[in-house]
């Protein structure tokens, strides 16, 4: 998990960002190549939230940051940009703030916060053929050759959906 270096409590976390901004450090792989350990994120709560955006949410007392992947209502889906599972689905209510900003160990402006329409797309069908393969998969009419086979295709979908 793309997890933050972060001395705060929740809602001290959240007071601070009621001020405006804040940078924290990032540790952790998950949003590999994207943000790597030890890049700087600036965070806000003050803009809209879409599909495609960075986030920061609260899982199990560690601040995770990961991308959006999927709005539907209240309810949004995260996947880290080297994951091939995605996070648990998040309440709007639960997100803590949107990174507007990225900077790597030699502070120099990341780039490629944003996906282009075309990832997103596939980052979307990935989750979706992700969630349809984990209902089929607890049936037990599968035989051993059929999940192995559907677990092998999920592996090389997400290979292919990777940013």
């Amino acid at each position: 998990m793309a997890r933050i270096y972060c001395c705060y409590k929740t809602e001290l976390f959240r007071r601070a960002l009621n001020k405006g901004f804040l940078v924290v450090k990032l540790f952790g792989k998950s949003m590999s190549p994207t943000l790597q350990p030890g890049f700087s994120v600036t965070l806000t709560n003050t803009l809209p939230l879409v599909e495609g955006d960075v986030a920061v949410y609260v899982e199990n007392k560690t601040f995770v940051c990961h991308r959006i992947i999927m709005i539907r209502g209240a309810k949004h889906y995260f996947l880290g940009d080297a994951r091939p599972i995605p996070d648990r689905v998040v309440l709007k209510s639960e997100i803590l703030g949107k990174v507007i900003d990225a900077k790597d160990l030699k502070g120099r402006k990341v780039s490629k916060l944003k996906l282009t329409p075309g990832k997103l797309f596939i980052r979307k069908q990935y989750l979706l053929f992700y969630q349809a393969c984990k209902k089929l998969l607890t049936l037990k009419a599968f035989d051993v050759a059929l999940r192995n086979s559907m677990i092998k295709w999920m592996k090389k979908f997400h290979d292919y959906a990777k940013v």
